[in-house]
């Protein structure tokens, strides 16, 4: 069970570090430059999330970040941890594509950017049933 001191001094720190507004705000972005083939915007905002996603990704998984609190509280949590990392990987290698790849090649830009976009909204759940598990049933917060 975790204690209390995943959501103490600093609020929720569970719920506080998973607002994910800004990334998905981005995440939007990208899909709409991609309907609108503006492969210039899609390439400067899969920069720009790029920088963004490596920037939240340290702080989840930093040394005092909910990725390792969680884990240091509920050691079950590692392997679904764990799989969250890997996911992380796999999120910024698919934005690299996309910023790699050539205007000539619109399909593979295309394959690039729903690849990215299905494995965010996967890896947004599975932050989410970690989260809804840790706050909800470990530390029965309010339902």
């Amino acid at each position: 069970m975790l204690g209390p001191d995943l959501v103490s001094s600093k609020g929720p720190q569970v719920l506080a570090g998973h607002s994910h507004d800004c990334l998905r705000e981005q995440a939007n972005f990208l899909k709409r430059a991609h309907e609108k083939n503006d492969t210039n915007t899609l390439y400067m905002v899969a920069n720009e999330l790029h920088s963004a996603l490596s920037k939240h990704i340290r702080e989840e998984e930093c040394v005092n970040g909910w990725f390792a609190e969680a884990v240091r509280m509920e050691p079950k949590l590692s392997k679904a941890i764990s799989h969250l990392k890997g996911e992380h990987v796999e999120l910024l290698k698919t934005l690299q594509e996309i910023t790699r790849c050539s205007d000539d090649d619109l399909a593979l830009l295309r394959a690039h950017v729903h690849r990215f976009l299905s494995l965010f909204r996967k890896h947004e759940a599975h932050e989410g049933k970690i989260i809804d598990h840790v706050f909800y049933e470990d530390l029965g917060g309010p339902s």
